[in-house]
């Protein structure tokens, strides 16, 4: 598999559901794959923390969100 996506959307994940697959992602190691990351239309005020560990992220979709705050993490990914 040259690149992986996972998609949370259609608002059916809570912030919490959210980072606790992400987390899981990462000790799976399956974070250093995933390229594309779809968080739409999920009512979030922030963006879990953990996002920043996704290092190899091409494009991250947070549209349609309530994001108090432009989230640091992103920033710090190479997209």
């Amino acid at each position: 598999v040259k690149y992986m996506g996972i998609c949370f959307f259609d608002g059916k994940y809570t912030y919490r559901r959210i980072e606790k697959l992400l987390e899981k992602f990462v000790e799976e190691n399956l974070h250093l794959r995933l390229e594309r990351l779809f968080l739409d239309y999920n009512n979030l005020k922030k963006i879990p923390p953990v996002v920043a560990k996704f290092t190899n992220l091409r494009l991250i979709n947070i549209r349609h969100n309530n994001l108090e705050e432009f989230p640091a993490e992103i920033c710090k990914l190479p997209l």
